[in-house]
């Protein structure tokens, strides 16, 4: 039996590939899961090949602790 999340916040770079390919894994096995994805490298490139993999919200961390983006708020 598999546990259920609510939200999951990916990171882009992950140890063993990226946050793209775990993204169309996390949807092929919950594809109503909220979603936002993290990136300390913030580039228009993987904003929009985030979401367009699935993520609901995109934010770069450089501006986590400045502000919260408000689609992303809305989500929790």
């Amino acid at each position: 039996m598999g546990s259920e999340f609510d939200l999951v916040i990916l990171d882009y770079h992950l140890s063993q590939g990226n946050g793209v390919n775990c993204l169309r894994i996390i949807r092929q096995h919950n594809p109503t899961v909220a979603v936002i994805a993290i990136s300390g490298v913030a580039t228009d490139e993987i904003a929009a090949d985030l979401i367009e993999a699935g993520a609901d919200d995109y934010l770069a961390k450089q501006t986590l602790d400045k502000k919260c983006s408000p689609k992303a708020c809305a989500t929790c």
